[in-house]
């Protein structure tokens, strides 16, 4: 093993600006520790029990038939659904500078479309 060799192209990578190194860790098929973190917690979904719920209850307050138990249930699981959508955002907000490329170049990279409105 030429250790000499690995410390000179380790020197050499961090010598590279963000974008060279992005470069290169695509021109290498490699993904950084941070940009898989990033990827693994963007790719999250919200637990079905609490989508699943969430509907039920959007489906009764659409019919009228909602209790005031279940209107605060519903409350709740809203403010559950925003934190969970602005912590995904912030993934993508970080990946997005890591990555050097807006947001919406981003969005088109992972194939995400934005969500549809909380109406």
């Amino acid at each position: 093993m030429n250790i000499q060799l690995i410390e000179s192209l380790v020197e050499t990578i961090h010598a590279l600006s963000q974008e060279e190194q992005t470069i290169l860790w695509q021109k290498l098929d490699y993904v950084p520790a941070t940009e898989s973190i990033l990827l693994e917690k963007i790719e999250r979904t919200l637990p079905s029990i609490i989508q699943q719920r969430y509907d039920d209850l959007r489906a009764k307050l659409q019919a009228e038939t909602l209790t005031p138990a279940e209107h605060q249930e519903l409350l709740n699981l809203t403010d559950i659904i925003e934190q969970f959508d602005a912590e995904r955002l912030q993934h993508l907000l970080a990946l997005a500078q890591l990555r050097q490329v807006p947001l919406p170049e981003l969005l088109l990279q992972l194939n995400i479309s934005t969500p549809s409105v909380y109406v």
